[in-house]
C-alpha cells in the first residue's frame, strides 16, 4: 500500500512537469508566432495580355502586410508556358493530341520595400520585358527565345509569376499562388450592365437591375469569345454561349467551338439574322456593335440575342456590357 503511494506521488510529479514543459514549449511557440511576416497580396491573380497591344502596360500590383517581421523586398521570378495541338498517325489513323511545354524560369526582379506600414507595390510588363531571358521548346526539340511578334503567340499561353518575399532577418517566404499573364484578345475580361432589357413573349421582364454584377468573357480563339454562367441576366445561370467580333461587329456562331447547335437555356438560339420578327423588341437595328474606348479601356459590348422555345415563343436580351478596369 505504501510502494502504491509513492507510485502515486512519483506519477503526480511527472505530470505536474509534464504540464511546466507543455507550456515552455508553448511559449516558444507563440514566440516563433511573434516572428512570422511576409504576408503579400495581389490584387488580382490573372492578367490577360492583349495580342495587338505589345506595350500594355501590364501591371503586377501587391498590397503589402507589414507584419512584426517586416518585409525588406520581394522577388518574381517568371516562366512561360504553351500548348501545341498537333496530329500523329496511329495504327494508320490521324489522332489530335496536344503537348505543353514550360521554359525556363529566371528570376526577374527584385522589388526593394523600404516603407515599414501597410501600402502597396507594382511591377509593369511590356512584351519586351515578359519575354526577356525565356527559352521553351519546341515539337522539334528545338530550344528558342520567346517571340518579340505578339501575333505568333495563341490564345492560351501564358507567363506564370512565382512570388517570394524577403523579411529583415533575410529568411524567404514563398506565397501561396502565383499571377498568370494570358494571352488573350482585346475584348477577354469581366464586364458590367449598364443598360438590359429581357422580353418574354414580348414582355419587358427584366432590366439592368436583374442583370449579374459581373459578366465573364474569355477568348477561345482569335475572333471567338465565351460567355460564362449567365445568358444575359442573373436569373439565367448555368449557362454559356459564344459570338465572334470581327472589324467591331458581333455576330454569334451556329455551331459551338467544340461543333455542337449553339443553345440558350438548352434551347435553340436565335439572332437578329436568323429571327428578325421575334428579336423586334431588343434593338437589332442599333446592336451587335463593339464600341471602343482607347483612352480608359472601358470598351461596349452591344448585344442582341435569344433562344426560342416550341410552343411558348421567343426570349429575348438586349444589353449593353462596360468592360471593368481594374
Amino acid at each position: 500500500m505504501k510502494l502504491n503511494i509513492n507510485n502515486s506521488i512519483l506519477f503526480s510529479l511527472v505530470m505536474l512537469l509534464s504540464v511546466v514543459v507543455a507550456c515552455n514549449d508553448s511559449d516558444d511557440l507563440l514566440t516563433e508566432n511573434a516572428k512570422e511576416g511576409g504576408l503579400l497580396n495581389a490584387t488580382s491573380q490573372s492578367l490577360n495580355y492583349v495580342v495587338g497591344d505589345p506595350n500594355g502596360p501590364y501591371t503586377l500590383e501587391f498590397f503589402v502586410n507589414q507584419g512584426n517581421e517586416k518585409i525588406k523586398s520581394i522577388r518574381l521570378y517568371k516562366s512561360f508556358s504553351t500548348t501545341v495541338n498537333y496530329t500523329e498517325t496511329v495504327e494508320g489513323e490521324e489522332v489530335e493530341k496536344s503537348k505543353t511545354f514550360v521554359s525556363n524560369e529566371v528570376l526577374d526582379r527584385t522589388l526593394p520595400v523600404t516603407e515599414t506600414k501597410n501600402h502597396y507595390v507594382s511591377a509593369s510588363y511590356t512584351l519586351s520585358d515578359l519575354i526577356s531571358n525565356l527559352t521553351v521548346e519546341n515539337l522539334q526539340g528545338e530550344v528558342n527565345p520567346l517571340p518579340l511578334n505578339d501575333g505568333l503567340y495563341q490564345i492560351g499561353d501564358k507567363w506564370i509569376f512565382r512570388i517570394e518575399t524577403v523579411l529583415d532577418d533575410d529568411r524567404v517566404v514563398q506565397q501561396g499562388y502565383t499571377i498568370a499573364v494570358s494571352v488573350s484578345t482585346r475584348y477577354a475580361g469581366k464586364y458590367r450592365a449598364v443598360a438590359a432589357e429581357y422580353y418574354r413573349i414580348g414582355v419587358l421582364t427584366y432590366t439592368v437591375a436583374d442583370w449579374p454584377a459581373e459578366t465573364v468573357i474569355e477568348s477561345v480563339d482569335a475572333t471567338t469569345y465565351r460567355v460564362l454562367e449567365y445568358l444575359g441576366a442573373a436569373a439565367f445561370t448555368g449557362n454559356e454561349y459564344y459570338f465572334q467580333i470581327v472589324d467591331g461587329v458581333i455576330t454569334y456562331p451556329a455551331k459551338t467551338p467544340t461543333g455542337e447547335d449553339q443553345t440558350g437555356n438548352d434551347q435553340p438560339f436565335i439572332t437578329c439574322q436568323s429571327n428578325p420578327v421575334d428579336m423586334a423588341a431588343v434593338h437589332c437595328e442599333s446592336s451587335n456593335r463593339v464600341i471602343n474606348d482607347d483612352v480608359k479601356g472601358k470598351d461596349r459590348l452591344v448585344m442582341s440575342f435569344g433562344y426560342y422555345t416550341a410552343g411558348s415563343g421567343p426570349r429575348t436580351f438586349y444589353h449593353v456590357l462596360e468592360k471593368i478596369v481594374e
